[in-house]
């Protein structure tokens, strides 16, 4: 099993930050996850890559905080291209960050990547889940946000625009 040198990742996080990602509480369900397999050190790993992708690699400029929810449910939803999910990386990165409290975006995600190995298992422990009905309905149930890419898988292969 690859152990993480969390020094590194702690690193990458202003102090800050890094107490956010320690005050995000989940309710433990046993097993140190929530009902839905988050766990909060792979979280934690995840945010510190994701923050560190939002603020100095795309450097995304952003507005609107202020229309999500501070508590209770609530659906994100948006366009998606390209096979890797950095789209959804970097609206979970933002609001997580401009959110008070921060508030953890949970995608439902198509079955195909529950069937990889290891991949599954990471969205699952970073709060992602199987997009089926019974998930989103159980999510807004419990008060979360839901983010969804109504396009689906189809928007994988779609070519980008030119300008």
């Amino acid at each position: 099993m690859v152990r993480p040198n969390m020094e590194l990742v702690r690193a990458l996080l202003p102090d800050r930050e890094w107490e956010r990602v320690e005050a995000y509480g989940i309710r433990d369900a046993g097993l140190g996850t929530d009902a839905f397999g988050t766990q909060p050190k792979t979280l934690g790993i995840a945010y510190a890559l994701g923050y560190w992708l939002h603020r100095y690699y795309f450097r995304v400029v952003s507005e609107g905080h202020g229309n999500i929810p501070s508590e209770g449910p609530g659906v994100v939803v948006g366009n998606h291209s390209g096979v890797l999910p950095f789209d959804a990386i970097m609206m979970s990165a933002d609001v997580f960050r401009y959110t008070e409290p921060p508030r953890l975006v949970r995608y439902m995600v198509d079955y195909f990547v529950y069937k990889i190995p290891f991949l599954g298992t990471f969205f699952r422990s970073v709060g992602q889940i199987s997009g089926t009905r019974r998930n989103f309905d159980g999510l807004i149930r419990e008060g979360h946000l839901v983010g969804i890419f109504p396009e689906g898988a189809p928007a994988l292969g779609k070519l980008a625009e030119k300008k």
